[in-house]
């Protein structure tokens, strides 16, 4: 447990580093596409990954140069990556090629057929990237379940999010950081204080509180609209944030103390690996998600805009009376006004939209509880406390 323990200080260090890390983002990102370009965000991390390549080679100990290093597995790292390239590309671009189109056929069906090539070499690997033999114990499983959940919702929360804002809410870039910063702010202050916690009860008990903190934050970011204070919406994002403060510091140790000391580098791997997967998986899928509503509301939307509509009839009357005092021709008031029209309907379909989505991560993070309460049922405070 040693071992693990280790590990889990690693992870906390991690954590702590990657609240950091979510306050530079927030602040610096929205910034420099304010003052330069979008593109200019892929340049910025460049001088600071040269520091840490310069500072690892001098101040990171050296390893027993006698020692044989493990062989590399080229050929899976091959077919997970090709696995992962067709089925991101087929599902990013589903909605704009259509989802019968060939296209997404040929690109789903040559992912599966690397995904299954990649765990059948895997599984007979010596050196494999996955140890899949780990996965046969329940209590890692479980584990790995919620570390996919955990990694798809906070990748796709903090992608929604500064989206959601600018999109509905209309603000800049920089004003999106902002609305992120107090939530990386509090992550930062916080995340001591649950990894005590942590230290002090079940396994189950502080990734229960992380998913169900984070399912209440998804849940109160549905009811916002373009009405949404500033700071309101900073709070939903802080609740959400908070399952992060509870959830990552027993996940990974929760995880590696289902293991022997021998499997726990491998474990550790299997770890990181699902939840990076988890994230890819659900921005791409949140972000179908939200394309999938707003043309499902905006279609129901349009279709309900008839000539018996009351509503429609008033907006349109309250629009062409305002347009009246202005130097407009009589002929164009009418164009003008459906037009406006049809761009409240998009924008209210947008909205919609959104709201489809942060209740979708809210129902996949309350059904994350189902593997956590099942670790539950398999884990001994006993065997934590040694």
């Amino acid at each position: 447990m040693q071992e693990a323990g280790a590990t889990a200080v690693q992870e906390l260090a991690y954590t702590l580093a990657d609240g950091l890390e979510y306050v530079r983002a927030a602040v610096e990102s929205g910034m420099a596409i304010d003052a330069f370009d979008w593109r200019f965000i892929f340049l910025m991390p460049l001088p600071f990954c040269l520091m840490a390549f310069v500072g690892g080679a001098v101040f990171m100990p050296k390893g027993d140069s006698t020692s044989r290093l493990a062989s590399f597995d080229w050929f899976g790292c091959v077919l997970l990556s090709a696995t992962l390239l067709l089925l991101m590309t087929g599902a990013a671009n589903g909605f704009r090629w259509g989802w019968d189109s060939t296209r997404v056929l040929v690109h789903a069906v040559g992912g599966l057929v690397c995904g299954l090539g990649f765990v059948s070499w895997e599984l007979k690997s010596r050196a494999p990237m996955l140890d899949f033999g780990l996965w046969r114990n329940q209590r890692f499983t479980a584990a790995l379940c919620i570390a996919f959940v955990f990694g798809s919702g906070v990748f796709a929360i903090s992608y929604v999010i500064p989206v959601f804002v600018q999109e509905v809410q209309g603000y800049s870039a920089t004003q999106a950081g902002a609305v992120m910063l107090p939530a990386g702010l509090m992550l930062v202050v916080v995340m001591p204080l649950t990894g005590r916690f942590a230290d002090r009860v079940a396994y189950h008990v502080p990734i229960m509180l992380g998913l169900s903190f984070f399912a209440v934050g998804a849940g109160a970011m549905s009811l916002a609209d373009v009405n949404t204070p500033f700071w309101t919406f900073a709070f939903y994002g802080c609740i959400s944030q908070l399952g992060l403060a509870f959830l990552m510091p027993s996940l990974s140790v929760a995880a590696l103390s289902a293991l022997g000391p021998e499997h726990l580098f491998r474990g550790s791997g299997n770890v990181n690996f699902i939840r990076q997967l988890g994230g890819a998986v659900g921005t791409n899928l949140v972000v179908v998600w939200i394309q999938v509503r707003t043309a499902f509301h905006s279609d129901f939307l349009t279709a309900s805009q008839t000539a018996d509509y009351q509503t429609t009839q008033e907006f349109l009357a309250g629009v062409t009376s305002r347009l009246s005092q202005a130097p407009i021709p009589d002929e164009l008031r009418a164009p003008i006004a459906l037009g406006y029209l049809g761009r409240v309907l998009e924008a209210q379909a947008l909205t919609l939209g959104f709201k489809d989505a942060f209740v979708a991560l809210g129902l996949v993070f309350l059904l994350a509880l189902i593997p956590a309460y099942l670790f539950s049922r398999t884990e001994s405070i006993k065997e934590k406390k040694q």
